[in-house]
């Protein structure tokens, strides 16, 4: 069964929002190596509140066949519950993934 994992840095940038670069953390999806991981929907949710729009990158040229990402196009607030559910096939087995995680305190940020 695949798993998932909320990155701590951004390591791909697939947004398209080139300007402002406004993306939330990725979330990383894998299956085991050698098998075949596609992403077919996901829901990105603030408890009890907002859906947050994504983008889904699966079996990609730059990618192995057994990881995805669940890409927010937002940034995502602090101290926050969200709950996800992502939908896919793994070597063409369907698959639901449900789960949830709480962002952490902002890191204010000071640029040269």
């Amino acid at each position: 069964a695949p798993y998932a994992s909320v990155a701590p840095t951004s390591l791909y940038t697939f947004s398209t929002d080139w300007t402002t670069g406004r993306q939330g953390t990725p979330i990383a999806v894998f299956a085991n190596p050698g098998e075949n991981l596609v992403l077919t929907n996901a829901a990105v949710t603030m408890r009890g509140g907002a859906s947050v729009p994504t983008t889904l990158k699966s079996n990609h040229r730059d990618m192995y066949s057994y990881e995805g990402y669940v890409w927010p196009q937002q940034n995502l607030l602090p101290n926050t519950t969200y709950d996800v559910v992502i939908f896919g096939t793994v070597n063409g087995v369907a698959f639901e993934k449900n789960f949830a995680f709480r962002t952490g305190a902002a890191i204010p940020l000071s640029l040269p």
